[in-house]
């Protein structure tokens, strides 16, 4: 009798074992193979154990898209250790709080990168370089696949951050048994195979870069890591796209609209691409249709997906298609579609009781692609993450995303709005209140409010403050806290920010000036 696969380690080495002499990553000077990707992740598995990582329960890893850092991924994934990653580029303060939240990491540093000041982080924690973790010369004999087997399906394979409304941002805890759920859906449902060479464009902070890894690494695909300074250029990126012969495009839409601004031409002209996805926040519905028009007469499918960080990425996806663009859908957003066999769902109202179809309510998700809580956090775990609510007695875990939603008798489901102070810009999801709550840390200043407008197909963040401080020491907390993304672009002082009947900050009011 075959073994169950319960862990991602089981999969891979099945990936392996048939795929072994393909392409899993190519970078710009130099591909590696299946073969050669699993040996040398073998060696760095002993370089984390001769560093004793298991006594320090998480590997923090350097977003910076080298070889060396997926290998260390997956030696992770060996040792049954979660990983996390940090951005090398975000304010110190940020990455502190984030090490914070993990407890006692050993921290992994890349020497290659000079953007991070380093010696705080080696005055704090336990580090150790990229390159000398990855080469210990340990011999591969050493090796058992019983450790692979004693890895669960419950075992925490990453962490990752979002925006945490008191300041302090969430670690999302993924086992290996959610992401075993997202990569058959992957397979599945968006149909990626082997043959696929997928776009690495998503930092690996962000959620969306999950779709990019185990779409590709665990199902023998191809992944392409994209280099931030591409990400910007457009007629270098599509030209490397283009060489590559990317089949399977996924980022957030802002990328995309970005891109169709300044060269659409080549946006349309990939003659490999074969589906096109996006996700993260609202695709402005003008330049969708300037997408669909240009791919037109083309096997070129669009898709737009949606998924907390706390359901392991995407939970739903709609194919989009030619009526979605008639005349009368154009002031429409793309619905959610249907979602994912692999959850079950609710809709509810304030009381946590499912609502009628058609009826508006918060999306509640359950199944085995929710996460497991905010590491080391219980307190905030219990507020979201709570029993059936159509079976409250049943032991089961729903997530209550935070998400409006409309559900149509035909099983679509369409976005609405958000219940609380919650946004998504540029694919991050942001809490208007931690950028609050840096701005009210600051000497002298009284009240805060962040809000975002929406001006045509994009938005922007707007800060109002009452105090005593001028703009820029607001500025100069706002840069020492906060990662670019979640700044605000406008910043106004007011002489006391405008009240509602309850003596409350009127945020309505704010978004209206």
């Amino acid at each position: 009798m075959s073994k169950r696969t319960h862990n991602l380690n089981l999969l891979f080495q099945k990936v392996v074992e048939r795929f072994g002499e393909k392409d899993a990553l190519c970078f710009e000077s130099r591909c590696y193979t299946y073969h050669q990707l699993n040996e040398d992740a073998q060696r760095c598995m002993w370089g984390l154990l001769h560093n004793k990582v298991y006594q320090r329960q998480v590997v923090a890893l350097p977003a910076t898209k080298s070889y060396e850092v997926y290998v260390a991924l997956l030696a992770a994934l060996r040792l049954g250790v979660p990983y996390s990653f940090y951005d090398t580029k975000s304010p110190l303060d940020r990455v502190l709080s984030q090490l914070e939240v993990l407890g006692d990491p050993l921290v992994v540093m890349d020497e290659a990168d000079g953007s991070l000041q380093r010696d705080t982080i080696q005055n704090q924690y336990h580090c150790h370089e990229l390159s000398t973790v990855c080469k210990l010369d340990r011999t591969l004999e050493e090796s058992s696949s019983d450790s692979l087997q004693r890895v669960g399906d419950t075992t925490i394979a990453y962490i990752m951050f979002t925006s945490g409304s008191t300041g302090t941002p969430k670690g999302v805890s993924i086992s290996h048994g959610n992401l075993l759920y997202l990569i058959s859906w992957i397979k599945e449902k968006v149909g990626v195979t082997a043959e696929d060479r997928l776009s690495g464009l998503n930092k690996q902070y962000f959620d969306n870069s999950v779709f990019d890894l185990y779409g590709s690494l665990f199902t023998g695909a191809t992944l392409y890591p994209v280099a931030d300074e591409l990400l910007i250029d457009s007629a270098s990126l599509f030209d490397y796209l283009e060489k590559q012969k990317i089949s399977v495009w996924f980022s957030v839409p802002s990328l995309l609209v970005y891109h169709l601004s300044m060269a659409a031409k080549r946006v349309v002209a990939l003659s490999s691409i074969r589906k096109i996805l996006f996700g993260g926040e609202v695709f402005p519905k003008p330049s969708l249709k300037q997408l669909w028009e240009g791919y037109q007469g083309r096997p070129v499918e669009l898709i737009n997906v949606y998924g907390p960080t706390e359901c392991t990425c995407i939970c739903s996806m709609y194919p989009l298609k030619e009526e979605d663009f008639a005349p009368e859908k154009m002031e429409q957003i793309a619905p959610l579609g249907e979602v994912s066999d692999y959850f079950s769902y609710a809709v509810v109202d304030q009381e946590n009781r499912p609502v009628a179809t058609g009826e508006v309510g918060e999306l509640t998700l359950g199944g085995g692609a929710v996460g497991k809580g905010y590491w080391g956090r219980e307190d905030l775990s219990e507020k979201v993450f709570v029993s059936n609510p159509s079976s409250p007695y049943l032991k089961d875990l729903y997530y209550k995303t935070g998400d409006l939603v409309r559900e149509q008798a035909c099983g679509q489901v369409e976005f609405i709005s958000r219940v609380d102070y919650q946004i998504k810009h540029m694919g991050h999801r942001i809490e208007l209140p931690e950028i609050e709550s840096v701005v009210l840390a600051g000497a002298d200043i009284v009240e805060a409010c962040a809000v975002y407008k929406q001006v045509g197909s994009s938005g922007y963040i707007q800060l109002y403050y009452h105090g005593a401080v001028e703009e820029e020491v607001v500025i100069a907390l706002l840069e020492k806290k906060l990662p670019a993304y979640m700044r605000p672009r406008k910043i106004d002082k007011m002489d006391g920010l405008p009240k509602n009947k309850n003596g409350k900050i009127d945020r309505k009011k704010l978004g209206e000036l």
